[in-house]
């Protein structure tokens, strides 16, 4: 879902919509992992939208499901630093169907009263991938203050 307006209202900031989030900022105890997390693209997913199919319930909620495709366009590698000073560069190799990827497949129901469930499974290609964490980001408005989600947690920013 790249964006919601309710009643005139940006709920989802356009093209901020909810994505999978695997990637945090690695902490100096991290160091054993966290070079394949840049290997592997976690800093810089890019989603695609691979197939989506919707109806509508005779209660009035509408149903969108979509298979969505999260993979970096590259490889990136770690040229070393400590926490809050790491530097990584692209390391020139463009990924392909066989590189580490994640499948999402997202079920949304928005319900007559505007509310909105999410129901997702998520799978990635390299299960042995250490992943630093799990879970989705996106930003949201609400009563003029901007919000953004990740995980299942809540910063104002």
């Amino acid at each position: 879902m790249r964006s919601l307006v309710y009643n005139g209202k940006d709920i989802i900031v356009p093209d901020n919509g909810p994505c999978v989030d695997a990637f945090r900022a690695p902490l100096d105890n991290d160091n054993w992992a966290c070079g394949s997390w840049y290997e592997n693209g976690l800093n810089n997913l890019k989603h695609h939208a691979k197939d989506r199919q919707l109806y509508k319930r005779k209660d009035g909620s509408v149903v969108i499901s979509y298979c969505v495709e999260a993979q970096a366009p590259h490889a990136y590698k770690r040229l070393g630093g400590t926490s809050g000073r790491i530097r990584v560069e692209d390391n020139g190799k463009p990924f392909d169907e066989n590189d580490f990827k994640f499948k999402a497949m997202q079920v949304w129901i928005v319900y007559p009263d505007g509310s909105i469930e999410l129901e997702s499974s998520v799978s990635s290609n390299k299960p042995s991938v250490v992943l630093p964490r799990l879970g989705y980001v996106m930003c949201a408005e609400s009563v003029g203050q901007i919000y953004l989600l990740r995980s299942w947690s809540c910063e104002q920013l």
